[in-house]
């Protein structure tokens, strides 16, 4: 036996736990093991059965009835059955015989024992009366059972007209269930999600077995997607004479699933980006080690040929100076190269004196002036905060000299408690942050969805304020103290 409830261990004397995954086969004498074996082997082959059968501890007599259970396929993978004690009824049965037996044989005893019939009938109509309590009682609990249930509950006969519904329905389609008692889909939800409903409701019985389908229907917030578990319930002929119906949210997690591919898209995105980026930056750096340092040690090479000529004589002076201006260039255009992959400086002296420097590279490369206010107190900076911030806000004056046309900018370096603020605001046309999206989606808006990405791996805040035609700031505030492995690639 698998499952037993608490009225076994009235019936049978035994406790519920005593006969979980063992045979019935002690609760009964010989006699009334043969019949309760006889029920339990027809029952397997299909028949829905009942019999007498008498608890042998407790001399309880019980109706048993057994009926087949069976799988989603209507293979029969056990046996469900039922005990109703039958002992008084018996007795009244037993009682009702020998008074009529008696009235034929004794007349002149009859009142006596139609009084005595009278008594014990009054004491049936007690005992059936606390049969009818206890009865509501297992019905309330079971009510209340559904009623504590997150999942939506429901009963329909085979008209679709609703017999049962549990505290959730309720709850959600705001109905009362007295009300909606003999009521159908179509009186609840609209036309159209009424008759899918209803559709489904027909498959279920069709198949004549259990089926689990998507099903949306209106709330309060929207439409919402729910897994329902459809099943029939058959009557003593095994025929289908009623559907229930369980139904499970999934909504939060069709939005998960929904938001989940949306990065994965996105990732996928940033994958290309990147790699684009990347193949860009080796280009100009390419460009730079041809255009500037090429070019200048091969006009070095060209002069130190020139110098083994005999005939330069005197002009020896001029190309060795010309040479050693080419050097000068060379070395330049080299720590300006190095000064723009990874700044010495910025692991050298710090994040301020790195800001200061890169300030006055865009004010003579770009002819655009730059206001720079910082309160640096020394503090060492870890070295991957240092990179991301000097990176970042590298990138975000490059984006005001491409796309902001303005033409001041101000950079502010804030050294705080507790991390680091740097501001870069321009007087430039500005743009619409809310139609920003910060995804790769949007191409347009990469790099700035790429620094807030950076920025939340980091635990810190990126802050945009921008109207068309007002300019821009853009806020990065990083907390000093960092969790460990949190790094940027460099």
């Amino acid at each position: 036996m698998l499952f037993l409830n608490r009225v076994f261990e009235k019936l049978s004397g035994h406790k519920p736990e005593e006969f979980i995954g063992k045979s019935f086969a002690p609760l009964f004498d010989e006699e009334n093991l043969k019949k309760a074996t006889e029920l339990y082997t027809r029952t397997l082959k299909g028949e829905s059965l009942k019999r007498e059968v008498c608890f042998k501890d407790t001399g309880v007599l019980c109706e048993y009835k057994n009926i087949p259970l069976r799988d989603n396929k209507g293979e029969i993978i056990g046996v469900l059955g039922s005990a109703r004690d039958i002992t008084e009824s018996k007795h009244l049965e037993n009682e009702r015989k020998n008074l009529n037996k008696s009235l034929e044989q004794k007349v002149a005893r009859r009142t006596k024992e139609w009084a005595k019939a009278n008594e014990a009938l009054q004491i049936k109509i007690v005992q059936l009366t606390k049969a009818e309590d206890l009865l509501q009682k297992s019905k309330e609990q079971i009510q209340s059972i559904l009623d504590n249930s997150t999942a939506i509950i429901y009963l329909k006969d085979m008209n679709g007209k609703y017999i049962l519904v549990n505290q959730q329905f309720e709850t959600l389609f705001h109905v009362n269930r007295n009300e909606i008692m003999g009521k159908t889909d179509m009186d609840i939800f609209p036309g159209e999600m009424a008759g899918a409903l209803r559709a489904n409701d027909r498959s279920v019985i069709k198949a004549g077995i259990p089926l689990e389908m998507e099903e949306t229907v209106l709330q309060d917030d929207g439409p919402n997607t729910y897994i329902s578990l459809k099943f029939p319930l058959f009557d003593s002929s095994g025929i289908p004479d009623r559907i229930c119906g369980i139904s499970t949210n999934i909504t939060k997690r069709k939005r998960a699933e929904e938001k989940l591919f949306s990065y994965q898209k996105q990732l996928k995105h940033i994958s290309s980006e990147l790699s684009l980026a990347e193949e860009r930056e080796r280009r100009r750096i390419s460009e730079d080690l041809h255009d500037r340092i090429g070019q200048a040690l091969t006009a070095i090479k060209m002069k130190l040929e020139e110098l083994k000529d005999p005939h330069v004589g005197t002009d020896s002076d001029r190309v060795l100076n010309e040479t050693g201006e080419l050097l000068d260039n060379a070395i330049q255009a080299t720590r300006t190269l190095t000064f723009e992959i990874s700044p010495p400086i910025l692991y050298e002296l710090g994040f301020e004196p790195a800001m200061e420097w890169l300030i006055e590279q865009f004010r003579e490369r770009h002819n655009i002036p730059i206001d720079y206010d910082g309160n640096g107190n020394g503090r060492v900076l870890n070295d991957d905060v240092s990179f991301f911030l000097f990176k970042s806000a590298r990138e975000l004056m490059f984006n005001v000299i491409k796309h902001a046309r303005a033409d001041r900018i101000i950079v502010l370096v804030r050294r705080e408690k507790n991390g680091i603020r740097v501001s870069i605001e321009d007087d430039g046309v500005g743009f619409d942050f809310s139609k920003i999206k910060f995804s790769v989606d949007d191409l347009s808006g990469f790099g700035l969805f790429s620094i807030r990405e950076r920025m939340e791996h980091f635990g810190g805040n990126f802050d945009v304020e921008s109207k068309p035609g007002q300019g821009t700031c853009i806020t990065l505030a990083m907390p000093l103290e960092q969790h460990k492995g949190d790094r940027v690639a460099k």
